[in-house]
């Protein structure tokens, strides 16, 4: 059985490398880079062909970058309205600061 080719959507592109920049920023805790500009680093990173090889994608996916930009720029702006959002779903006592970095970093962008 071969495996099936994956193409991204580039909305559903958008997303992941927004919530996987959102989680750059914070992993590397660097307040003089935005989220913004871990997106373009993994764009770029992204362009490269072997960044794709255990996913089996043969061609360099498309981004929707004004998505993209759109959904960092408004979780950033509104980071603590969101977390007080999820907040009022977590278990009480639980603070948005008490989940894992990636799990924050998704729901922010959810």
């Amino acid at each position: 059985m071969s495996k099936s080719k994956l193409y991204p959507n580039k909305k559903t592109f958008a997303r992941l490398v927004a919530i996987q920049s959102l989680y750059m920023q914070e992993v590397i805790s660097d307040e003089d880079e935005s989220a913004i500009f871990y997106s373009e680093k993994l764009k770029s990173l992204y362009k490269e062909n072997s960044a794709f090889e255990d996913l089996s994608i043969t061609r360099e996916p498309k981004i929707n970058k004004k998505l993209l930009n759109s959904i960092i720029k408004y979780a950033t702006e509104n980071l603590a309205q969101i977390d007080e959002i999820i907040k009022l779903y977590l278990t009480q006592g639980w603070e948005v600061q008490k989940l894992n970095m990636l799990m924050r970093s998704l729901l922010r962008i959810a």
